[in-house]
């Protein structure tokens, strides 16, 4: 019950902080860079497989995430007071 108190209002918390940003729509220039960008990484794909580098920079990404974590964990391990090791 309580818990259910605390979930309301953190959801309407979060509902009135969303509904504080202001709508809008993109531009043309937005929209006509995207395809600019677009047009340059189908180019270059010619030459080198764009998707093989994305591939790789989400795995060396995933692998530094992964390991940021970890250090967390050890980090927290590590001030804990009378433990076993």
């Amino acid at each position: 019950m309580v818990l259910d108190a605390i979930i309301k209002v953190v959801i309407t918390l979060l509902t009135g902080i969303l509904g504080l940003v202001p709508s809008f729509s993109f531009s043309d220039t937005m929209w006509s860079a995207g395809q600019n960008i677009g047009g340059a990484l189908a180019t270059i794909n010619g030459v080198v497989p764009v998707g093989t580098i994305g591939e790789c920079l989400a795995v060396i990404l995933g692998v530094r995430g992964f390991l940021f974590v970890w250090g967390l964990i050890v980090f927290v391990y590590d001030r804990i007071p009378f433990k076993a090791s």
